[in-house]
């Protein structure tokens, strides 16, 4: 699904003129609203946002937003498992 949003010119000078980097910082402040609404779990958000579940976290983290705890599902748990699992090896 495509959707455009009509913002002003000037918000380009913030990302140096690049539509693509526009694009991405919505998908990534859309996944993170979903995620704090409850919406969707951490792993379907960093998939919404385009990027990888430790990326994603980062992603939390610069932004001083705390991950949840509680509740997760199975396949949540499994994904974060696979995810750190690289850094054991």
């Amino acid at each position: 699904m495509t959707i455009e949003i009509s913002l002003p010119d000037e918000f380009l000078e913030f990302f140096k003129g690049s539509r693509e980097k526009l694009t991405l910082i919505n998908r990534l402040i859309l996944a993170i609203d979903l995620y704090l609404e409850e919406k969707v779990s951490l792993s379907k958000a960093a998939e919404l946002s385009d990027l990888d579940l430790e990326n994603f976290i980062l992603e939390l983290s610069k932004r001083n937003i705390r991950r949840k705890t509680g509740y997760m599902s199975v396949e949540d748990v499994k994904k974060e498992m696979a995810e750190f699992g690289k850094f054991l090896k």
